[in-house]
């Protein structure tokens, strides 16, 4: 079955929405504005496009066809070109892209480019199989975060500058199928294939430094995991078409090893740390608030969250065409749905955007 292709940059700025009619790319403005969702550009390949990702807000777009999946089409948004193909070697599952680094990640090698020149500068290889092409790019450092099945649920922190393996996270016991670095790249967060926990650690010490209960006796496939731009929120999509959002309080972004510490202050803290690994689920912080998409609950959905007029807003986009806003109320339980607007070629025919606002 065919899914469209749905991303959501990490500032909740760009929306990407690619499907059979081409790709659609939106502008997601203040809420306060009437055309919060504006698109800024459409292109119809006359193909099935299943990956789209955008740098940033520039003119600049990333997209895979399954006419050709181990192709990379760079498109100039507005001039609607193709500046560059990129052949893989083999399929292309996910790409990932800021202003220094390009990875292009495939079921087991990552190809690394440099943006202004698309110079392949590095690959790593051998990868053990990573179907779903579960990786990640710091927006603001050169880490790259890819999982590893060779014993459990491993993940590996690159640093793409070096082009060295910094670190390796022994984070779940079954394959990490999502991974999510925070604004600064000192955070990462990942869920395993049962989708029950979502951990998240230190990038520089690989210590767990927070754990979140999304569900006990149901399993889940996380399709997205989001921070806030403060780290004090993560949000999280799957196909229980639940969305959750998790607060991250002080004492968990505090550093695990201060610099000031002394020897038995910082066997307290690792042995504190060892021992929240290892915390009963029945224990573990749920969720601060949820919502439910008015969709089916099998549909894809990627996610953001952004400060908007002084409140924290859960963006939500779906592989059904529509574009959800929540407002956070830190004294309900309950997102409160602010506006949905619906995507794509059939929203242009019909004449409507913004088709609910609260």
């Amino acid at each position: 079955m065919y899914i469209p292709s749905v991303s959501i940059n990490s500032t909740g700025t760009s929306l990407c929405y690619g499907d059979i009619d081409g790709y659609f790319v939106y502008s997601l403005n203040d809420i306060k504005q009437k055309n919060f969702c504006e698109k800024f550009d459409q292109w119809d390949p006359s193909t099935e496009l299943y990956l789209a990702e955008r740098l940033n807000t520039s003119k600049l777009l990333l997209c895979c066809s399954h006419k050709d999946s181990r192709e990379v089409l760079m498109i100039g948004l507005k001039a609607k070109q193709v500046i560059m193909k990129l052949d893989m070697p083999s399929d292309v599952l996910s790409v990932r892209i800021n202003n220094e680094s390009l990875i292009i990640c495939m079921q087991h090698m990552i190809r690394i480019f440099i943006p202004q020149t698309m110079q392949a500068i590095h690959t790593i290889n051998d990868i053990p199989s990573n179907p779903n092409g579960a990786a990640d790019l710091s927006q603001t450092t050169s880490m790259i975060a890819y999982p590893t099945f060779e014993n459990g649920g491993k993940v590996v922190i690159y640093d793409g500058k070096n082009l060295k393996a910094v670190r390796v996270i022994d984070a779940h016991d079954g394959p990490v199928v999502v991974l999510k670095f925070n604004k600064q790249g000192t955070l990462i967060a990942t869920a395993s294939d049962k989708g029950t926990v979502i951990r998240v650690f230190s990038v520089e010490t690989g210590v767990l430094v927070h754990e979140f209960q999304r569900g006990v006796t149901r399993f889940a496939t996380i399709y997205s995991i989001a921070f806030s731009e403060d780290s004090q929120y993560l949000a999280c999509t799957s196909n229980t078409g639940t969305v959750h959002l998790f607060h991250l309080s002080p004492r968990e972004n505090e550093p695990c090893f201060p610099k000031d510490s002394n020897p038995i202050s910082d066997l307290v803290s690792y042995l504190w740390k060892s021992a929240e690994a290892y915390t009963p689920a029945v224990v573990r912080p749920k969720s601060t608030s949820s919502c439910v998409l008015p969709v089916g609950a099998n549909s894809f959905a990627a996610c953001a969250l952004r400060i908007m007029n002084n409140r924290l807003h859960l963006i939500v986009a779906t592989s059904e065409k529509y574009l959800f806003v929540y407002e956070f109320d830190p004294y309900k339980l309950e997102l409160s749905l602010k506006s949905q607007f619906e995507l794509g070629r059939e929203e242009e025919e019909k004449g409507v955007g913004l088709m609910n606002s609260f």
